[in-house]
């Protein structure tokens, strides 16, 4: 097969709606004047990593930072990259059996994990994001903006430089939601707030006289009742059902706990 060559003396001429387009607006016919063009938020930026991330991600890896408390605190108020990607929203089936998208708009993607939760994908290079979807669009924006949007998007978790070398580093509902909020985030068993939260629960029901919030093993939180001594069996399974319904309806739970596991032992004399 051949390829046939343009002869450079042969002028090209523009479509019709090119040549009569007014050079003063765009190919849509808007006119120029008067517009804003935003400058970048980032200016300077090249898309790559910045150092502090590089090197808590490194500790990650290492076993440094199982709670992630370190990796938040260095990605708090960086840009991170959005992967956004085109989706047809009309089709149609041409006269020789082609298809074609005769429109499509811009989408942000998201993941459901093996666990069922919807998670936002987050990049911190451009290098990342193209290794995982050379055919996604990276959006840059501060980490703050992209959790407040996986928030909005119903996503209850970020998942962090996907395909990158290394375990999978995810940030689940607790983690967050206090970068959606701009607060500090720390890990839910040390947290002084859901401490406080466990210790209103025991002041609130009879029969649970003590309680300690443990890392967990199966789940983030791990908490230990130490419930009356002497229950009968209706009695244990009534005291649950309060302990259960309290913590259903705990705004501070639901906020800064992704997930909890109940162990129950006799409360010590």
């Amino acid at each position: 097969m051949s390829l046939r060559r343009q002869d450079p003396k042969v002028a090209r001429t523009l479509p019709p709606h090119f040549a009569t387009k007014d050079q003063r607006a765009d190919t849509a016919g808007t006119p120029w004047h008067g517009r804003d063009l935003t400058p970048s938020h980032f200016p300077g930026d090249v898309g790559e990593r910045k150092e502090a991330v590089a090197k808590a991600l490194d500790a990650c890896d290492a076993g440094q930072d199982p709670t992630r408390e370190k990796l938040v605190e260095a990605l708090a108020g960086t840009r991170v990259l959005i992967p956004i990607q085109a989706i047809a929203t009309e089709t149609a089936t041409t006269a020789s059996g082609l298809h074609a998208d005769n429109a499509s708009d811009m989408a942000m993607l998201k993941l459901q994990l093996r666990d069922g939760q919807m998670a936002l994908p987050v990049f911190t290079s451009v290098a990342a994001l193209s290794a995982w979807s050379p055919e996604a669009r990276p959006v840059p924006m501060v980490l703050e903006q992209a959790a407040q949007s996986a928030v909005a998007e119903g996503c209850t978790c970020l998942a962090l430089d996907l395909g990158r070398d290394g375990a999978p580093l995810v940030l689940r509902r607790s983690a967050l939601w206090a970068i959606a909020q701009g607060r500090r985030w720390c890990a839910p068993y040390k947290d002084s707030t859901v401490l406080d939260e466990v210790e209103a629960l025991v002041a609130a029901i009879d029969g649970v006289d003590g309680a300690e919030v443990l890392a967990g093993q199966e789940r983030e939180v791990e908490l230990k009742l130490g419930l009356t001594p002497g229950l009968e069996q209706a009695e244990l399974d009534a005291l649950m059902a309060r302990v259960r319904t309290y913590l259903a309806h705990s705004q501070v739970i639901a906020e800064r706990v992704s997930s909890l596991k109940i162990t129950v032992v006799p409360a010590r004399r």
